[in-house]
């Protein structure tokens, strides 16, 4: 079997650390921030490591505090985590996204202090024109990242993609757009 290497053009989004959820009523609500030694012998809802993503720094963090929790379940979303701690049957060590739409449901959150994180980035396929609809795309995510989640400083004009706005059907450059010779005009793109 031949494997062909495919590019893409990664724009970073914003770096994350990972929290930790709780249900209101637990006793480490109180505490302002978790460290992994808080969290011996609790049991914990975890996530299933999946083949693009690696989840093991969670795991890691526990045991090099030699800590020991009880995973009484592992999900793949993190949705399904803050569900399950929204119905007491763990605490869960997370992203930080969804926590505002669970606070309504008893999950409460606190800073982790074991040093997890994940990078968040925008991928597009490797030297290819990006169209009208990934333009879209694009600002709706920055613009959901920097307002509703908090997380970004404006978006940084760094890239190298057309930010022109000339309407898709055109299918002529937009003038003074300096992306044009590198053939990434939004213009181009529909």
């Amino acid at each position: 079997m031949r494997r062909l290497a495919i590019a893409a053009e990664v724009e970073p989004l914003t770096q994350v650390k990972m929290i930790c959820a709780m249900h209101e009523g637990h006793r480490l609500a109180k505490q302002e921030r978790i460290t992994p030694r808080d969290l011996e012998g609790e049991n914990m809802i975890g996530s299933i490591p999946v083949a693009a993503q690696h989840y093991g720094l969670e795991q890691d963090t526990l045991n090099q505090a030699g800590t020991r929790v009880r995973h009484v379940i592992k999900t793949h979303t993190s949705h399904t985590r803050y569900a399950m701690v929204a119905n007491r049957l763990g605490l869960s060590i997370v992203e930080p996204f969804a926590a505002k739409i669970w606070s309504r449901h008893g999950v409460v959150v606190r800073p982790f202090s074991g040093d997890i994180s994940y990078d968040y980035v925008l991928a597009y396929p490797g030297g290819s024109i990006r169209s009208g609809l990934m333009h879209d795309f694009r600002d709706a995510a920055l613009t959901v990242a920097k307002n509703y989640w908090g997380l970004l400083s404006p978006p940084s004009r760094s890239t190298q993609t057309c930010r022109c706005r000339v309407r898709r059907r055109t299918r002529r450059f937009a003038r003074g757009c300096s992306a044009a010779a590198s053939s990434r005009c939004f213009a181009r793109g529909s």
